[in-house]
């Protein structure tokens, strides 16, 4: 994979691990910025994980 690829990769990723991770947080009833911070750490791991993989 190109460079591009994965930054098309990475650029797709990287949102929807933010989002999902704070929806999750939300339904579990934390406050918005708990929720916010756990989809930061998410999207944070997500691009540490997709970077070594490809």
């Amino acid at each position: 994979m190109d460079k591009n690829g994965k930054k098309l990769v990475i650029a797709v990723a990287v949102p929807l691990a933010h989002a999902t991770a704070q929806r999750w947080a939300q339904r579990q009833g934390m406050q918005w910025w708990q929720a916010a911070l756990i989809g930061a750490v998410a999207a944070t791991l997500a691009t540490a994980l997709i970077q070594q993989a490809l």
